[in-house]
């Protein structure tokens, strides 16, 4: 399926502020990976009638991602109504109590009260005369823009995944190439240390030279080590995961991991058939590669 899609990365971040009735906000919103769409709310009880609403657009946005999305009070400028700030102490003195001892036991420093605030929903603030739905109209405008912000660093990294894994992709290409060029060199290697040891045996203890025989073991020795088919459907999927790189395509993140698995596959099919120490050490390095892949290929959205 093709669109103007560039390859974007599961970790992203944006922000946006907006105000209320004089009150102004900032919006976060931090993703990383995951499998289907998890979005964590840190806001006002007054906002929280959006949560729905702000959970669909992340997912029609995002597609999937585990995603953080926080609203902090910033400043009041003329407020129309009164503010209530509240403050959650038991949760805020036990955090402290629990980082500061896991800060002594690492031998780092303290945690400031910007660590605390952030790690914990400890404040709350509350315009008791603020209108509900003017606040979540307010939210969901801001939502919009901050997840522009997320995509975009999304791209952005996602064109680093895209080179690093060309690069990658280019590796196991030339791997493929040498179990290509080693795999009749090591029949013709076998043939001749198979005729040294008849011939050393001819002429030692007089048995004679059956050559039937010998094409009969050199075919089966061909066939046991024979990786031209795995070898060619390697390099078709490496063919297809460069294509999958390109900027336009809609689905992508799936049809990668299949196609990493598939090549997990061919390679260790090649490892069962080594008969050589240099091409069991180039599978070696195709599977090392490999893993680096997959690695990032669970990254890509």
């Amino acid at each position: 399926m093709k669109d103007n899609h560039s390859i974007r990365s599961m970790t992203g971040y944006g922000a946006s502020s907006f105000q209320v009735e004089g009150a102004s906000y900032r919006l976060e919103i931090r993703s990383v990976n995951h499998r289907h769409i998890n979005a964590r709310f840190h806001m006002s009880s007054i906002f929280q009638g959006a949560e729905n609403v702000a959970t669909k657009a992340l997912r029609e946005r995002l597609g999937r991602g585990a995603l953080d999305v926080r609203v902090a009070y910033e400043t009041s400028q003329e407020p129309s109504g009164e503010v209530a700030v509240s403050v959650d102490l038991p949760l805020a003195r036990a955090l402290n109590t629990s980082l500061s001892e896991l800060a002594e036991d690492l031998g780092v420093a303290a945690p400031s009260l910007e660590v605390l605030l952030r790690a914990g929903d400890l404040v709350r603030v509350e315009g008791r005369k603020m209108d509900r739905a003017r606040a979540e109209e307010a939210l969901l405008e801001a939502l919009t823009v901050a997840l522009e912000s997320v995509v975009k660093s999304q791209e952005n990294e996602g064109r680093d995944l895209a080179k690093d894994l060309e690069g990658r992709i280019g590796v196991l290409e030339s791997i493929l190439n040498d179990l290509e060029t080693r795999a009749p060199e090591v029949v013709a290697g076998y043939e001749r240390r198979l005729r040294e040891r008849l011939e050393a045996a001819r002429d030692k203890e007089g048995v004679q030279v059956d050559q039937g025989r010998i094409i009969t073991e050199l075919t089966l020795f061909a066939e046991k080590c024979d990786v031209t088919e795995e070898v060619v459907r390697a390099a078709t999927h490496l063919k297809m995961l460069r294509e999958l790189l390109e900027p336009g395509l809609l689905i992508r993140g799936k049809r990668l991991d299949f196609l990493v698995q598939e090549l997990g596959r061919e390679f260790n099919t090649v490892g069962s058939k080594c008969r050589d120490v240099g091409m069991t050490s180039a599978v070696v390095d195709a599977k090392v590669e490999l893993e680096r892949i997959r690695e990032q290929v669970q990254n890509i959205a």
